[in-house]
């Protein structure tokens, strides 16, 4: 039996969307009756120093770093309540190695036949110290084992010419690329010189079925709203009141509460749950009358559970936007402007949408059944 290491954002976060895509591939490898566990990476601290002097003319990236450092401290207890439950989850459903830094990826890396990297934005540069991180790149592992991505995300869309070198060298040595935005695969092709597949995201892998299986369900008896922001939108907050208060439905949302910790998330009038599951999330946008989100990952399982939704766009949303276009959903987009709408999706819009995604999701499976020859 082939055994398969895979390298993503796993330790650390609490964004549902980047622990339920970690744990969906490892998942689904292990499916296809391989062993798989996910590297326990702990990635190096900040030099503070280090970032100060970096960003020297950068006065708003270190004040919103500070900023962000007061408003964490504000609401230390809350955190701490998601982390444990993260922590916990990770611990519990996602088969992985011992906690390891740079240094010892290389020997535990020695178990395993195959290397494996994403999803998620992965090769992103740190957004603290503007480097890549090597173990991400799979730099620190021996050239010589296989190794391919599935999913990957650079997170921007421009490198200078130090990073794309790096990129060149980096990705030399993969057997195969995949990537899951239009705009990542044309840069890497025309930095690489060579061959990359759009991919759908992690969670498209497991089915409906399994996802009901995985879900806890909410307790909730009447129709509710479910919100789920990664941006601040706080002049979209008493819209979306209004809209409940029309409706007569009760508000659900939960804080992001992530790198962009954000304290206009806690002023929207409704229920707030700060400390679900990955399996309650799940399980809240699948028992909803309706969500609305500017999350990739909320939208990607109000797409797969069949839920009306709305989704306010990102300053990088190329990846929704990409998964909305393919689903034949863009009109479920709102705009800063626009009113809140809970116009139902149709059946028949419903089977075009499983019917694209099921072929999409067959050529994902196709380029990362390549592991398993």
């Amino acid at each position: 039996m082939k055994k398969v290491c895979i390298v993503t954002n796993y330790k650390g976060t609490a964004n549902y969307g980047a622990i339920l895509q970690a744990y969906a591939l490892n998942m689904y490898v292990r499916l296809q009756g391989l062993e798989c566990r996910t590297l326990n990476y702990r990635a190096l601290r900040i030099d503070k120093k280090k970032f100060i002097r970096n960003n020297i003319s950068r006065p708003k990236v270190i004040a919103d770093m500070a900023l962000l450092k007061i408003l964490r401290k504000m609401a230390g207890n809350v955190q701490k309540l998601r982390r444990d439950v993260f922590n916990q989850f990770r611990e519990e459903c996602i088969p992985h190695t011992k906690e390891c830094g740079r240094q010892e990826v290389g020997d535990i890396a020695k178990e395993f036949d195959i290397l494996l990297c994403g999803s998620d934005q992965i090769w992103r540069p740190s957004l603290q110290t503007g480097e890549f991180d090597d173990v991400m790149w799979l730099i620190p592992f021996s050239r010589t084992m296989p190794r391919l991505s599935y999913g990957s995300s650079l997170g921007i869309t421009e490198f200078d010419e130090k990073k794309k070198d790096y990129i060149r060298d980096a990705l030399k040595n993969f057997q195969a690329i995949s990537v899951r935005e239009e705009s990542a695969k044309k840069l890497l092709e025309q930095i690489c010189k060579r061959k990359v597949q759009v991919v759908l995201d992690p969670v498209f892998l497991i089915d409906r079925d399994t996802w009901r299986e995985f879900e806890v369900c909410s307790r909730r008896t009447g129709k509710y709203i479910f919100v789920y922001f990664i941006e601040p939108r706080k002049n979209i907050y008493r819209r979306i009141e209004k809209y409940a208060r029309t409706e007569n439905m009760e508000i659900i949302y939960m804080p992001y509460m992530g790198y962009k910790f954000n304290w206009s998330d806690f002023t929207l009038r409704g229920r707030k749950v700060v400390a679900a599951t990955p399996q309650e999330f799940v399980g809240y946008i699948d028992s909803a009358t309706y969500v609305i989100t500017d999350s990739f990952h909320a939208t990607a399982f109000s797409v797969m559970l069949h839920k009306d939704f709305n989704v306010f766009l990102t300053n990088h949303g190329t990846r929704l936007q990409n998964l909305l276009n393919l689903a034949g959903l863009e009109n479920r987009i709102i705009n800063n402007g626009a009113s809140i709408h809970g116009s139902p999706v149709s059946n028949e819009i419903w089977e075009k949408a499983d019917s694209r995604i099921n072929e999409e999701r067959g050529r994902s499976i196709r380029f990362l059944k390549q592991i398993f020859l």
